[in-house]
């Protein structure tokens, strides 16, 4: 196929630079904070141990259980 300069400008005009794909909407990066200050929250100390009511490590652990052999 074979283009005209006019066709080939005009499909390299239309193109976004990269800068421009990026470039988040100002709702995504309010909504980005948000996730990122809770994911921080939560994974705190504050916030596991008091919010949350969970330890980080547990307090013991239990060993493996004995199993019953199968009868053949």
């Amino acid at each position: 196929m074979d283009f005209s300069v006019k066709q080939k400008t005009a499909v390299t005009n239309n193109q976004k630079s990269p800068l421009e794909q990026t470039t988040p909407s100002p709702g995504q990066f309010f909504y980005t904070m948000k996730k990122l200050t809770l994911a921080g929250y939560y994974t705190s100390e504050i916030g596991f141990s008091q919010e949350l009511g969970k330890t980080i490590i547990p307090s013991g652990h239990a060993s493996c259980a004995p199993i019953q052999e199968e009868t053949r």
